[in-house]
Order: structure tokens, then sequence, then C-alpha cells
């Protein structure tokens, strides 16, 4: 009998051992399915909706915001001045006269347009363009060339052009007649100023006005020029041509600019 338990025994174990290792292999499967699923949704890509929208289109749009923005400030920086003067002639021998000039400025662009000015009851309209620079010293070109109509009618091409240092400048402006109908108008005019200013505010200056006809041949005139310039921006000027000529003639002027 005792062998016959002893066998007996050995088979329940056997059995016992077969059982738990039939229970343990489920858990197992489980655990190997569990790690594969953890491993795809490490693995997995991020859903379309945890983007964020036009993620792609951010980088080209900030690498295209500066060249925007370098044309913005470009137009902002051409600064634009519009700038108005009245002359008025009191004339000795001769009618007096007003010529008003208007300018517009904007960046190098200069327009330009005059009444009286080449002649009386004649205006004209200027283009140009402005070249500037210097520290120390300061200088200002600008070439234009203009139309001109009424009484007298033709092209005038000309030149305009300033230098200043310190206290001190010059300022030139000439131009070419060409009269369209009869070219024995046509003339050559300069108007030419050595300032100084001894206090900021006024500005002293020598003027010469030369005028060269093709049948009248040269003509120079003589001035002197006083200049007062308010805090607001307005100038006043009187300006005294050939004090010691029977053709002299003096020229109230104001002068403001925005």
């Amino acid at each position: 009998m005792a062998p016959r338990y002893a066998a007996l025994a050995a088979l329940l174990a056997l059995c016992t051992h077969i059982g738990l290792a039939h229970a343990a292999s489920p858990d197992e499967d489980d655990d190997e399915d569990e790690d594969e699923d953890e491993a795809e949704v490490v693995e997995a890509p991020a859903s379309p909706d945890l983007v964020p929208p036009a993620a792609s289109a951010a980088a080209p749009a900030k690498s295209a915001d500066p060249v925007t923005t370098e044309e913005d400030d470009a137009d902002d920086k051409a600064e634009t001045a519009v700038g108005l003067s009245l002359s008025y002639y009191a004339m000795r021998t001769e009618a007096d006269f007003l010529t008003p000039v208007l300018t517009l400025d904007r960046g190098a662009l200069h327009l330009e347009t005059r009444y009286n000015y080449e002649a009386i009851h004649t205006g004209s309209f200027f283009v140009g363009y402005t070249f500037s620079g210097g520290d120390a010293v300061s200088f200002s070109i600008t070439p234009i060339i203009g139309a001109v109509y009424g009484d007298n009618s033709g092209v005038a091409p000309g030149l305009e052009a300033s230098v200043s240092w310190r206290d001190f400048d010059f300022y030139s402006e000439s131009e070419y007649y060409i009269d369209h109908h009869n070219h024995h108008r046509n003339y050559l005019t300069a108007w030419n100023e050595i300032g100084w200013r001894p206090i900021p505010p006024l500005r002293l200056a020598l003027v010469t006005q030369r005028t060269r006809t093709v049948d009248e041949g040269r003509d120079v005139q003589r001035g002197a020029l006083l200049q007062w310039t308010l805090k607001r921006g307005a100038t006043l000027g009187i300006n005294f041509f050939n004090p010691t000529s029977e053709r002299r003639y003096t020229i109230a002027s104001v002068a403001v600019q925005y």
C-alpha cells in the first residue's frame, strides 16, 4: 500500500504543478500584450488634433516678415516736407508783383511750382531729385527740369544747391529758360546767396542775381538780405537790391515749412 500511496502523491503533485503553470501563462500573455500596447502608444505618431493649426506655415511667415517690415520702414522713413514762400516785389520804376513758390519734398523727390517767377503772368512746374550728405560740411544738390506756361511758354532745366559749414552757408538757384516760340526770349539766370548766422534766428546774406539774355547780354544785380526765423518755423525776410541805383527795389518775403 505504501508504494501505491507514494505514486498517488506524486501524481497529485504533478497535476498541481501543471495547473499552476497553466494558471500563470495567461498572465504572462497579458503582460506581453500590455508591453506591446505600451510600445505602440510610444511609437504611434501624434494625433493631428494636437498639432497647432498652420504650424508648418508659421516658419515661412516669420521669414517673410522682415522683407515686408523693411519696405514699410522705408516708406515711413521717407519724410515729407511742404514749403510755401511769398515774395512781394516793391519796384521803383515798374508795377509791384507777388511771386508765390510752393514746394513738396518726399524723400529725395522734389516738386516745385512757381508763379510770376520766369516772367509776369507766367507759371512753371518743376520736378527734381535731391542728393544730400555731409557732416561737418553738409550739402544738398537738386537737378530740376520744368515746364513754363502762360504769357511765356517753354522748358527750363535748372539746379538748386546749398552748402553749409558751422554758421556759414551758400545757396545757389539757377535755370536756363528756352522759349518755345521765340529764341530771343531765351535767358540764363542765377541767384546766389552767401549767408551767416550770428545768432540762431538771424541770417544775414549777400545776394547777387545774374541774368544773361540772347540780345541784351548780362545783367548783374546785387543786394543784401536779412532773415529772421520765428519759433514756429516761419521765416521773415527783407531784401534790398541795387540800393545806390535808380533801379533799386525791395523784396519782402515770408516762408513756412511743414
